[in-house]
């Protein structure tokens, strides 16, 4: 039944800050589960619920239908601030379900899903136990709140040689992934082995390709590299080729 279960990043609050693509996606869901704290599955206090209403209710005009439809589509799923796989097993349940009764279904996450979201530890769990729905999984990215900060206040997060450093402020054993930008054509990066290490050329253009590991000499100018920290990886990407 499932064609497509999508994790819709969005945005850092500003509904006009929301995607084209994960609008799309949204009109596409059959059913759209929100994060909520709450354990009677209210929606009081739930960030998510109270920006995608904005979002509906803004965008109205995009969708095929009224937002009080859209709304209509909407369900809480608790979400305990504390992770570990035995408190979310109930959140994975809740959605494996509605995956075996409906085409499209939507999972939506504050900021970007790639940061700090808790969507990737559902994931984890999807990966070890619902594998079907793993291969149909769809990840849409958001704008991050470090971007919305960095525009607000006109100051750039990189410029030039600089780094950008992101530091959880209440970790002991921190893990760092690492972004390698600003690589020029004929640059020699095989010296960079690392297991968790991809190489993204040309995103989103017709020539894109991505894969695991490096290119070890750089011919496209738009490339990034990601040495993603050692944590429990949901999903291994098969590389994509130009």
């Amino acid at each position: 039944m499932l064609s497509k279960f999508y994790i819709i990043s969005l945005g850092p609050g500003d509904p006009e800050l929301i995607t084209i693509k994960a609008l799309k996606a949204l009109q596409d869901c059959d059913v759209i589960f929100i994060p909520t704290r709450s354990k009677n599955n209210e929606w009081d206090g739930s960030v998510a619920y109270n920006i995608l209403k904005k979002i509906t209710s803004i965008h109205n005009a995009y969708f095929n239908t009224d937002s009080s439809d859209i709304e209509a589509k909407f369900k809480p799923v608790y979400t305990p601030m504390n992770y570990n796989p035995e408190s979310w097993q109930d959140q994975v349940n809740t959605i494996a379900k509605a995956c075996d009764l409906y085409s499209n279904v939507g999972y939506v996450t504050l900021g970007d899903a790639g940061l700090y979201s808790s969507a990737y530890y559902l994931l984890e769990i999807v990966s070890k136990n619902h594998n079907n729905i793993l291969e149909k999984t769809e990840i849409i990215p958001g704008i991050t709140s470090i971007s919305s900060c960095s525009a607000l206040v006109k100051k750039p997060l990189c410029l030039g040689n600089t780094s950008l450093e992101i530091i959880p402020m209440h970790g002991e054993d921190i893990k760092t992934t690492k972004v390698y930008m600003r690589l020029h054509k004929g640059d020699d990066v095989s010296h960079l082995n690392s297991e968790n290490i991809y190489y993204f050329e040309n995103l989103g253009l017709d020539n894109e390709a991505y894969g695991e590991g490096t290119p070890d000499i750089i011919n496209n100018y738009l490339t990034v590299m990601i040495d993603f920290a050692d944590y429990n990886e949901p999903a291994t990407i098969e590389a994509k080729t130009k």
